[in-house]
């Protein structure tokens, strides 16, 4: 029996969510036999030049055709806001790529008893763009993607340390 072999694309560079594709991020394999996992042949190699990565592409790892996408991070009408976020204020395990999420605003530090906050308690739902360990023990910064109209907020009571992450079951 005659071995069949198929050149796909795989990854010369590591390409981060969100970053362009350039042709010198790409380089191609032959394979022994069918591929088990969803490839691209080497020929359509230059189709994704210009696209997106969908999420991080590791180099030397093969190319699946959900890989890229022609859509912008963020979309129209989306911001990515960057998070810092002190230990116990986000699960770090759960937040994976893609993952929803809300974020629910605190009250002041130096809030008095009786105090109104108009931003207290309230919500914003996202999705976890990515997410890495902070500095110090605990910490996590996570990039988050919420409506425009929202970013400013979200970016204001990041900086006073005001939000919490939580991540619904069967989300």
């Amino acid at each position: 029996k005659v071995a069949t072999e198929s050149t796909v694309v795989a990854l010369a560079a590591t390409v981060y969510r969100g970053e362009v594709v350039e042709a010198a991020d790409l380089t191609t394999v032959t394979l022994s036999g069918e591929p088990r996992v969803p490839t691209i042949a080497a020929d359509q190699a230059p189709t994704l030049v210009g696209q997106r990565a969908a999420y991080d592409l590791i180099e030397g790892s093969l190319l699946a055709p959900a890989a890229v996408t022609t859509a912008s991070v963020p979309a129209a009408e989306r911001a990515v806001v960057a998070l810092r976020l002190a230990g116990g204020r986000a699960p770090a395990d759960f937040l994976v790529p893609g993952s929803p999420i809300r974020l629910v605003a605190l009250p002041p530090a130096d809030a008095q008893p009786g105090q109104k906050d108009p931003h207290a308690g309230k919500t914003f739902a996202a999705r976890t763009v990515s997410s890495v360990p902070g500095p110090d023990a605990g910490s996590l910064f996570v990039d988050v993607d919420v409506p425009a109209t929202q970013a400013a907020v979200i970016a204001t009571l990041s900086a006073q340390e005001r939000l919490t992450v939580v991540r619904d079951a069967g989300r």
